[in-house]
């Protein structure tokens, strides 16, 4: 039998997250930022002045580790406390840099982040058929003689911020 339990230290996450939130982010300040088409800037000083917004970082990148369960865990109650999830996505997005780009990029990725608290890039392709599910991609690329060639089709993605 599987345990679905949560553990104490993802608990205590929730549970900071829970009050930072609540306590200083009512749903009417993100409600506002929406109707005013502004970013919520405070909010996202607050995350990564809390570590929040470095889940999933390496610490070595001055992040927090986490799995992914306790980065979803993470998402989950930013969006039950009325705060737009999708302003979370350091790790997920570090997993990519991690994987296909430098140690350098890493680093100036999370120096900005912890300096602004804003996101210091964006993720936003996909193809035919793949959707949001990024492993389905098919597309690539080959370097030849310099230059780079992409095999495959990608297309903007929509409801992208």
């Amino acid at each position: 039998m599987m345990d679905f339990s949560l553990t104490e230290e993802q608990e205590l996450l929730l549970a900071s997250i829970r009050e930072l939130i609540t306590t200083n982010f009512p749903e009417e300040y993100f409600r506002t930022c929406d109707q005013n088409g502004t970013y919520p800037r405070e909010f996202m000083r607050a995350l990564a002045d809390n570590g929040i917004s470095m889940l999933g970082v390496p610490e070595e990148f001055g992040g927090i580790p986490a799995d992914y369960v306790t980065q979803m865990l993470a998402l989950m109650e930013v969006s039950k406390c009325g705060a737009p999830a999708f302003l979370i996505t350091n790790g997920q997005c570090i997993h990519s840099m991690r994987r296909f780009g430098s140690a350098e990029q890493l680093r100036k990725t999370a120096e900005s982040t912890l300096e602004t608290g804003d996101p210091a890039y964006a993720l936003a392709l996909t193809e035919p058929g793949a959707g949001s599910d990024n492993n389905s991609a098919t597309t690539t690329y080959t370097r030849k003689n310099g230059k780079v060639y992409i095999n495959g089709a990608l297309l903007n993605k929509s409801n992208f911020c």
